[in-house]
């Protein structure tokens, strides 16, 4: 089968993220694969690192109708069997491109749970599948007026196989280069910093933990954020203003999240909206018990105080009451790290992704 997967967005983020792992995945189970990305975004680098070749295509916006003239040029050669859409930047290219691509079945995934508008209704109608990365995104846009013959439920994957395996050396010099002591408690929180994930309702938390006092031998937490974005300026001002300085370490963008994320012993993401985070994948492939708020289809990935805890969005108390115990109970991240490790290795591999997608196109190709 011939594929062609298609996100215009310059920016990286868990849907360009996910792009690149399904590619590979794909050209793994045999097929052959070709991404059509910005020219100067960090997809097309990743795609490219892996052997597999990428167009660059520049949409302007969601409305850039010679963005889709570009995209039904350059993939006229290859002729895709299936021309798959990420991003609404990339869904009307999509939509017009295969309209000149004879044979092409246009689907698409949906990869933020929020409200459709009119417009986008009426272009999902006219693909041949959306596919969703949860059970509740698809119970979400049949509510939104999609009809349920077009939903597809595909689970979302990562390199499991690179996740865990860090040694207890690369650990230590991690952990010397944040200079958190082998005592102390790392609470690590792994993406963009940018409003809605939390990061102010973490420090909040972690100040409560210092004003009420530690508990007997209660370690030292630490809090680090791995990432960048527009909101790590205020974040500093607030961890200064907060007393907390010498508890908050910012480390910017990290390319061995791997071995980063072995240096960690909890990890935390009280978001306000989210669907299925590759970060919380990660994390739980690496064995980190997993902290974080009940919102979008977290309980498709964490089974609340098996895998990891689960707090109710906008109750900052519970979520400092959730840290306390997380932080100060060893026994407790051993357990809910050990089975966040064997439900990840089990069932958010590329393998369970590429099989749930190829049985997807097939159904759509023969229907």
């Amino acid at each position: 089968m011939k594929i062609a997967q298609v996100n215009l967005q310059k920016a990286w983020g868990g849907a360009e993220k996910h792009v690149s792992l399904l590619s590979r995945s794909l050209r793994d189970a045999g097929h052959s694969v070709i991404v059509c990305s910005h020219p100067q975004g960090r997809l097309r680098q990743d795609v490219e690192s892996h052997g597999i070749r990428c167009l660059p295509i520049t949409a302007l916006n969601q409305l850039d109708l010679m963005a889709g003239a570009k995209l039904a040029v350059r993939l006229a050669r290859f002729r895709p069997d299936i021309l798959h859409v990420h991003t609404p930047r990339d869904y009307l290219s999509g939509l017009l491109a295969s309209r000149f691509l004879p044979g092409s079945k246009l689907v698409l995934t949906r990869h933020m749970m929020l409200p459709l508008k009119p417009m986008m209704r009426r272009l999902y109608a006219q693909t041949r599948g959306v596919f969703c990365l949860s059970v509740g995104m698809r119970l979400f846009l049949e509510t939104q007026g999609v009809p349920l013959s077009l939903l597809h439920h595909v689970r979302s994957g990562i390199d499991t196989a690179a996740f865990g395996g860090a040694t207890l050396a690369e650990r230590e010099a991690i952990r010397r280069e944040w200079k958190i002591a082998a005592h102390e408690i790392a609470v690590g929180v792994v993406g963009r910093l940018v409003p809605g994930k939390g990061h102010s309702l973490l420090l909040e938390a972690l100040s409560r933990l210092h004003k009420d006092g530690p508990l007997r031998d209660a370690p030292v937490v630490k809090l680090v954020f791995v990432g960048e974005g527009g909101e790590r300026e205020r974040l500093c001002r607030q961890a200064h203003a907060l007393g907390l300085s010498d508890y908050v370490l910012f480390t910017g963008f990290r390319n061995d999240v791997p071995a980063m994320l072995s240096a960690l012993d909890v990890f935390a993401l009280p978001s306000q909206k989210e669907l299925l985070p590759l970060s919380i994948m990660e994390a739980m492939a690496t064995g980190l018990p997993v902290l974080a708020t009940d919102v979008g289809s977290l309980t498709e990935l964490i089974e609340p105080e098996v895998s990891g805890l689960l707090t109710p969005l906008d109750q900052p108390e519970k979520l400092t009451a959730a840290l306390r115990r997380l932080t100060g109970d060893a026994a407790l991240r051993a357990h809910l790290g050990a089975c966040a490790a064997e439900r990840a290795h089990k069932d958010f591999t590329l393998e369970a992704m590429a099989k749930d997608t190829i049985r997807a196109y097939h159904l759509i190709m023969t229907t």
